[in-house]
């Protein structure tokens, strides 16, 4: 499994299945955003990363600063919290010869 960065809306969250790699412009069939590509994806990892270290974090999404309007003090959509959620429960994670898991991720510092 991987994250379709270049695929899902960074507006609404949804997948758009069509999209090819010589599409150079994302266009939402749901919500209409139109968008250069890379910029699409480039804002998907951002918030995906984000949403990520605050789960990690916290252990949670309720703690991570959703509020009920779905603003967030990180900027991140509430949905974005759905797609890192779903990564985490495909652990462990392997990096070279370290295997590292969710609860090894919560005790290490973040500089």
């Amino acid at each position: 499994r991987f994250f379709a960065s270049s695929k899902i809306c960074s507006c609404c969250g949804k997948k758009h299945p069509n999209l090819t790699l010589k599409d150079r412009t994302f266009e939402c069939p749901s919500c209409g955003l139109v968008i250069d590509r890379d910029k699409n994806a480039a804002i998907n990892l951002r918030n995906f990363g984000i949403a990520f270290l605050s789960i990690i974090e916290s252990g949670t999404v309720s703690s991570t600063g959703i509020h009920a309007c779905g603003d967030s003090s990180t900027g991140v959509p509430p949905w974005m919290y759905s797609y890192v959620q779903d990564s985490i429960r495909h652990e462990p994670w392997k990096q070279e010869k370290n295997v590292w898991s969710i609860n090894k991720l919560r005790k290490a510092k973040v500089a």
